[in-house]
């Protein structure tokens, strides 16, 4: 059977001791005894009563210094303490309550008084500490929620900057990013406006990708069959990269564009990033340089081939150019194609300027070399 309590008698009379002793073993306690004031020290230091019933007067260290010296020590200054005393004498019992005791028992005493006495003490002290523990519970669930209210704060103070950040950069990209999911467009920044000739936000979130897009796309493709698909493989791949062509509300103006989806998750749910960039200029600018390599090409051959009409002078072969200038065929050949020349002599003007020439010298002319 389990003790109602443990409950130290500290009395320098015996027969006190076993009065006390017996009438609240009888009653179910563990009773601890102590002679005097020294023991009554050592036996709370080696195990902690939850009442103590301690006479005022002992030999040596009375009750009210033991008192003082429980009360200092902050494992036992909670204990509860009845004094006892033979007395009745009032200012006994003031400086007693001054101390701390919580009762008085005058010998000798009544048992039923007695068993009174301890049992009302020992649940308040019992209630007392529930109180004290719960009182500690709150204050510990009061410090984490407010640690929890810090970093929460803290949490979304960050959230914000970052928030706010994002926004900054999100609307200072002259890139259109648009967010989207299955429904369609649900936020865009600043440059999307711009893009697309949508005055508000709203406006241009109430479309679906194909209304801001032609019927039809280059080669015959249903808008909005094809933009279904785009969603689709960003939704399964991750990532869909294409060309796309848009047009504008304001004017209906159609316009080429890069288009990068990105899938992402937005509160839980599956969402895209749309990232478009309009490249008229760069599909023009692309045209533009194609068109010159292929004037480079052509002029560039016309100049190599050397086609159309040459005045050649009838007597020495001067070539003129087309500013009226005479130049001698060679120069100009080398000057309008890749041929390069070596000087020498044919057969007819080596008879001629050379008559003493054998015929066997005439015949080395045949390499373009004189055999001089």
């Amino acid at each position: 059977m389990t003790a109602k309590g443990i409950i130290l008698i500290a009395d320098d009379t015996p027969v006190n001791l076993k009065l006390l002793a017996g009438a609240l073993a009888a009653d179910g306690y563990e009773v601890v005894q102590a002679v005097n004031g020294e023991r009554a020290l050592a036996s709370v230091a080696d195990r902690r009563p939850e009442l103590i019933l301690l006479d005022i007067r002992m030999p040596g260290m009375d009750g009210f210094a033991v008192c003082r010296q429980l009360r200092a020590r902050a494992e036992s200054r909670d204990i509860p303490i009845i004094f006892i005393s033979a007395t009745d004498e009032s200012a006994e019992r003031v400086e007693g309550l001054k101390l701390g005791a919580v009762d008085f028992i005058t010998k000798p005493f009544q048992r039923e008084e007695l068993l009174a006495r301890v049992q009302t003490h020992l649940e308040l002290g019992r209630l007392r500490d529930r109180l004290e523990q719960q009182a500690e519970g709150l204050r510990q669930a009061n410090e984490q929620l407010q640690r929890e209210i810090v970093e929460r704060k803290q949490a979304e103070d960050t959230v914000r900057r970052s928030e706010t950040k994002f926004r900054t950069l999100y609307d200072s990209t002259s890139d259109a990013v648009m967010l989207l999911d299955e429904k369609g467009f649900f936020d865009c920044n600043q440059a999307t406006l711009v893009m697309f000739g949508c005055a508000t936000r709203e406006e241009f979130c109430s479309k679906h990708p194909a209304d801001v897009s032609p019927p039809t796309q280059p080669g015959g493709a249903d808008s909005r069959t094809l933009a279904n698909h785009c969603i689709a493989t960003a939704m399964e791949k991750g990532i869909h990269h294409f060309e796309w062509m848009h047009w504008r509300a304001d004017t209906g103006e159609s316009f080429p564009a890069d288009v990068l989806l990105s899938a992402m998750e937005l509160d839980g749910k599956p969402a895209l990033q749309a990232v478009v960039r309009n490249i008229t200029k760069r599909r023009r600018m692309e045209a533009e340089r194609d068109q010159l390599i292929q004037d480079l090409k052509n002029a560039l051959a016309n100049v190599k081939s050397l086609s159309g009409l040459l005045p050649i002078c009838a007597s020495c072969k001067k070539i003129r150019d087309d500013q009226g200038y005479w130049s001698q065929v060679e120069n100009y050949i080398q000057k309008h194609s890749e041929a390069k020349f070596s000087h020498g002599m044919c057969p007819d003007c080596l008879k001629k300027w050379y008559p003493e020439l054998k015929p066997d010298d005439l015949a080395d002319s045949a390499t373009g070399t004189p055999g001089l």
